[in-house]
């Protein structure tokens, strides 16, 4: 991987971790310690490799996506011109100007236009989800795009309170229960004991679920899904989930929220590295994303992605293979879900 300001601002946060592993050891830095450096990985087989790092295609450098298109031919599967064409080809994904009216008409005016809306200067994002629903889901008929996007948003408003649930947190909503950006809030109960060297108090989950686009017929997404989506989240950061630990609260005890300019509504916590990457978080979102229709990949240095009960680890995202590691959680709360 090359040496950029990418990578070395994202090492310095590590940096100071090393002065002060020393001279304090909080229950936090163990647990980030242990995830990092300690938990088991296997080997993920050559097929689910293909799948999983084309679904986290977004979180790689361009000519990573454009070896994974070579590997993916090779490998004999089918997928549509635009689709492969249009994630995989442009460095500076053709989508994310599209869908911001951006015309830029030199590669430097890609590159700042990219950077200022998330993306880094090899044209990766940070993060990449998804979710994708078929024509029949829970019940419903999704024959519109009004029906498909309110059925998104109560199955994801459903994990998070299942979630709770499971996990012996009491649950309440704090705003948009239902909505495009939804806020809910997790406590944990006093007499409640989870297998974590770090535990918190609380956690703020901010959702977002912008409104859903028919799915483009792809046999290849098909293959990966195991079932014919209908509709999905557009690319980007339009379905995204981040949880808050312990996150500030105002003087009368409630959760300070505030809205960043891409319109998520994010909380505020000391806690300032990735959610998931301490063992309540690896596990929190592997409750999460334990289904076929929610996807989340994340790179930076490193790299996590959550689908269908697996949890999977990735290095280099210059690497049309950079997920290739499963990944365990030390301990679970649900321990049979994580077989």
């Amino acid at each position: 991987m090359k040496f950029t300001l990418k990578i070395f601002t994202a090492w310095l946060p590590f940096i100071g971790i090393l002065f002060l592993v020393g001279c304090s050891s909080t229950p936090y830095q163990q647990d980030w310690n242990n995830i990092n450096w300690q938990s088991g990985y296997k080997e993920v087989r050559k097929e689910e490799k293909l799948k999983i790092n084309y679904m986290s295609r977004l979180v790689l450098e361009h000519e990573a996506r454009v070896e994974l298109r070579q590997q993916l031919d090779q490998a004999g599967y089918k997928a549509t011109k635009g689709q492969i064409g249009v994630d995989l080809q442009n460095p500076y994904l053709k989508f994310f100007m599209q869908a911001k009216g951006i015309n830029a008409s030199t590669n430097n005016e890609f590159a700042v236009q990219a950077s200022k809306n998330g993306y880094f200067e090899d044209g990766s994002l940070s993060y990449t989800t998804q979710i994708w629903l078929p024509q029949y889901f829970e019940g419903h008929n999704l024959d519109n795009v009004e029906i498909a996007t309110k059925v998104a948003r109560e199955y994801v408003q459903k994990k998070i309170e299942n979630l709770a649930t499971e996990a012996n947190f009491e649950y309440s909503c704090l705003k948009n229960c239902n909505g495009k950006h939804q806020v809910h809030l997790l406590k944990n109960k006093a007499s409640n004991s989870l297998p974590y060297v770090f535990v918190p108090k609380d956690i703020v989950f901010s959702i977002r679920v912008a409104e859903l686009e028919p799915v483009v017929d792809d046999p290849y997404i098909e293959n990966i899904l195991g079932f014919k989506p209908r509709w999905k989240s557009p690319d980007g950061f339009n379905f995204f989930i981040e949880a808050y630990y312990d996150a500030q609260e105002d003087s009368t005890g409630n959760k300070i929220l505030d809205v960043s300019p891409s319109g998520i509504i994010v909380a505020t916590s000391e806690y300032k590295r990735d959610s998931f990457e301490v063992s309540v978080g690896l596990d929190l979102y592997n409750q999460i994303f334990d289904n076929p229709y929610m996807f989340f990949g994340h790179h930076h240095i490193k790299g996590f992605a959550f689908y269908n009960k697996k949890i999977y680890f990735g290095s280099n995202n210059d690497d049309a293979f950079c997920f290739d590691k499963h990944v365990y959680p030390p301990q679970s709360f649900v321990k049979n879900k994580l077989k």
